[in-house]
């Protein structure tokens, strides 16, 4: 979970704005 903790952060990021 390594490779998919940084495109799930950046979901994250973008749906919190």
């Amino acid at each position: 979970m390594s490779f998919g903790n940084q495109s799930l952060r950046r979901t994250n990021f973008a749906s919190l704005s």
